[in-house]
Formats: C-alpha cells, structure tokens, sequence
C-alpha cells in the first residue's frame, strides 16, 4: 500500500471514529436530560401531593354534626333552649313575615295559653276577626274561616282543622343560628308583611270547572 493510500484510509478511520464518538456523547447528553427531567418530573409531583395533604382539613366526629359534641352519649347534651318572648299579648312588637303568606310567627308569651286545644283555645279570644281590631291583634285571615276542601264559608267560624294554632304559627327565641341563613322572602307588595291574601291567590293557576 502506497504512502497515499495509507493517509486516506487512516483519515476516513480517523473521520469515521470521530463521527461514531460526537454520537455518543450526544447521545449521552440526551439520556443525562431525560435522566434530569424525569427527577424534575417527580419532584413536581411529590411536592403537588405535599400541597394536597396540607390542603385536606381533619374533622373529628364531634365537629362533624351541629352539635359539636360525641354522638355516642347524652350524658353532656345540652340544649340551647333560648329565650323566648314574655311579652303580654297586645304589648309586643309584630314581627314581619318571612315571604308571601307565610304564617306569622308569634310576637309575646304564649305559657299560660299552653296547652291550645279544640275546646280551649284562648288565642282566638283577641285574633277572631270581630274582636281582633278592639283587642289590637292581627286578626284570623279569611283562608282559616273557609272549608278548605269543600270551599264551604263557615260564616265567620273558625275552620276545624284550624283550631291548634301551634302547627304554623311558632313562638321565637333569641337563639344565635347554627347555620348562616341569607334567604330573602319576596311580597307581591307592602301589605304582604303583615297581611294574608290567600284566599285571592290559592287557586292561581289551577282551572276550575
């Protein structure tokens, strides 16, 4: 082999070696940024699930409920029982209703009329409508004079079914509320607070023939 002949081959082998060693190292260089991006890549992943665990909040059984105490026992349940009004009738402030005929909730005391029966019932010894104006009472809405089922007017009587006013109409108490309540009653107008017009808006929307 002439002198020439060995140059070329020892350069092309030269070439050859150093094209075959710039392909290592670049591929050494890929795998050591993958190799680094997936360390990255769990990093950020058990840093995420740190911020998760430091987000998720710990309720005990006692806080779960609205009593905040066991529920496995009585032995330490005390109601909040309030205070209620103690107000003769006539001498309380009317409470405004909470939406459009709602029953009013009682305003005064109501111990001594306890318990409301069909024989003894002493609210409607000032809440009648022929009485209700002189005792200066909210007087009984026209819907509780009326046979609800038949349409029959009782002419001035008080409906049967009507007669245990505590079904609706609820004494209230000073009793800070366990859940925040923003609900707002709508009136149809101004009158709606303090009055009834159910009997003018029950059948609404309903055909009669």
């Amino acid at each position: 082999m002439s002198g020439l002949n060995k140059r070329t081959v020892i350069a092309a082998v030269m070439a050859v070696m150093m094209v075959y060693g710039t392909g290592c190292v670049e591929s050494d260089k890929e795998q050591k940024a993958a190799v680094s991006d997936q360390q990255t890549a769990v990093k950020d992943q058990e840093a995420a699930v740190q911020e998760q665990e430091a987000a998720v909040i710990i309720y005990t059984e006692e806080e779960l409920g609205l009593r905040k105490v066991t529920l496995y026992t009585e032995e330490t349940v005390v109601p909040d029982r309030g205070v209620y009004s103690a107000e003769d009738p006539g001498t309380s402030q009317t409470v405004e209703r909470a939406f459009d005929n709602s029953p009013p909730v009682i305003p005064h005391g109501i111990s001594d009329f306890l318990p409301v029966t069909r024989e003894n019932n002493m609210c409607i010894g000032c809440h009648m409508p022929d009485v209700a104006e002189d005792m200066g009472a909210v007087a009984i809405p026209k819907s509780h004079l009326v046979n609800l089922r038949t349409g029959e007017d009782l002419k001035g009587e008080l409906s049967g079914s009507r007669f245990n006013c505590l079904l609706c109409h609820a004494p209230q108490a000073e009793i800070p509320p366990l859940v925040k309540n923003s609900f707002q009653g709508g009136f149809r107008d101004e009158t709606g607070r303090s009055r009834s017009n159910l009997m003018e808006t029950l059948n609404e929307g309903a055909s009669i023939e």
